[in-house]
């Protein structure tokens, strides 16, 4: 990173280590990037290096490419010139402090110039983190009303680094909270998936979340018919506590863990609850597949987990689907570890609910249609029309096997299909 800074000097371009990796490393997180805030402008950047990647070049922001493949965003020096809540018209400035007056909060508003080693902090940031505090730069009215996200990103940090929020920037944060509908779904995923795939903890931004009314006003499938979510509610409280027990490297799995506690306290069904998760996930535009698989989880999680009966653990299996089999494994440990003090008999009960599942796994019975010792065409060499009947018959042969694994022979199920092509053709002519 030097390099970079060292040839900005020579170029007569005052450079400056700006943002998060200052905060990160003040606060003994690791420092995941490096920002560089400079006077030189887009094109004099790349005029510069000889690598580099226009990333957001119409906003200032160039990627340098250093020899062993890192890759560092430079960004010129910028100002804002109008606001319109959801972005920022902005333009080049000419001096690091013109940049650090129109960052969001005062952690942020950090410079450090690997040069002299000097530290600019015009908005008390140092003290602040110090404090654990987390204040806007400036009016925190006006901060918020310039970009809505920030109310966000407030509870993010929060969150992630156990900051105390400021009273003025929380009270500005609620009256706020009303006007997020104006965001994009794409920046409330964002930020969302941040809190569950950054943070030790994410329990404590949810809550967070929840205690400002984020909740209701961005994701009312938590509320009651009411429209209010309690804080306090044992489903969302639980829930949230339970992804403090998933690594963060499994931000969808905390995702479905959250999502369980749509519905809690209510009678309503697991289908039910994985409409609901689809449309939700829909509206934040998560992919097609991301929501396939967050929505089937959360649905598997709620139906009725099986018993010591080895067909009821087959069909549930059956039902479920072997992929889905260890993050539910992992939901449920989850949700046992989230008492300091679990209760014995709850871990018993999950212990030994998931050995008595693998080991009716060890067994390896047929839980699928391809696992059938036939298949369609056996059964139509056997004289079974295609067609949708075919079909059919093979269901009904799976749902056999899954009751008795034994019946699973080439030989038997051929003349179940046999009879039941033959009742079938009986009970028409009848």
């Amino acid at each position: 990173m030097l390099w970079i800074f060292q040839k900005l000097k020579d170029s007569g371009f005052d450079t400056w280590v700006v943002g998060g990796a200052i905060r990160d490393a003040m606060l003994g997180e690791p420092v995941e990037d490096w920002d560089l805030a400079t006077l030189a402008r887009p094109q004099q950047i790349c005029d510069i290096f000889p690598r580099t990647v226009p990333i957001g070049i119409e906003h200032g922001t160039v990627g340098v490419i250093a020899s062993d493949g890192v890759l560092y965003e430079v960004t010129t020096f910028r100002k804002d010139i109008e606001h319109f809540g959801r972005r920022a018209v902005v333009a080049f400035a000419e001096s690091i402090e013109e940049d650090l007056a129109r960052r969001d909060f005062t952690l942020n508003a950090l410079a450090w110039s690997p040069h002299t080693g000097r530290m600019l902090d015009l908005f008390d940031g140092r003290k602040h983190l110090e404090q654990r505090k987390l204040k806007t730069v400036g009016s925190a009215k006006e901060r918020f009303a310039e970009d809505l996200l920030r109310v966000l990103r407030a509870l993010r940090f929060a969150g992630q680094f156990d900051l105390e929020i400021e009273r003025d920037t929380w009270d500005a944060l609620l009256t706020t909270v009303p006007e997020l509908h104006h965001l994009s779904s794409e920046r409330i995923q964002e930020e969302m998936m941040k809190v569950l795939g950054k943070a030790k903890t994410p329990s404590v931004a949810l809550n967070y979340y929840a205690i400002s009314g984020v909740i209701a006003k961005l994701f009312p499938e938590f509320c009651s018919s009411a429209g209010k979510l309690d804080s306090e509610a044992v489903g969302f409280s639980e829930c949230a506590r339970a992804c403090d027990k998933v690594s963060p490297s499994r931000p969808l799995l905390r995702l479905a863990l959250l999502f369980s506690a749509i519905g809690s306290g209510q009678d309503v069904k697991p289908e039910v609850v994985r409409s609901s998760v689809e449309d939700l996930m829909h509206r934040l535009r998560f992919s097609n597949s991301d929501t396939k698989a967050t929505a089937r989880l959360v649905w598997a999680r709620l139906l009725e987990t099986p018993t010591e009966d080895p067909k009821q653990c087959r069909i549930w299996l059956n039902q479920v689907g072997l992929a889905q089999f260890n993050d539910l494994c992992r939901m449920w440990i989850a949700e046992t570890r989230v008492d300091r003090r679990p209760d014995p008999k709850n871990w018993r009960d999950v212990s030994s609910r998931i050995r008595f599942i693998r080991s009716i796994l060890k067994e390896k019975p047929p839980l699928t249609l391809s696992d059938l010792a036939v298949n369609g065409t056996n059964l139509q060499e056997a004289g079974i029309s295609p067609g949708r009947r075919l079909g059919g018959i093979l269901m009904e042969l799976l749902k056999k096997v899954l009751n008795d694994p034994g019946l699973n022979s080439y030989e038997i199920l051929i003349d179940i299909a046999v009879e039941l092509e033959r009742s079938e053709g009986k009970n028409v002519a009848d």
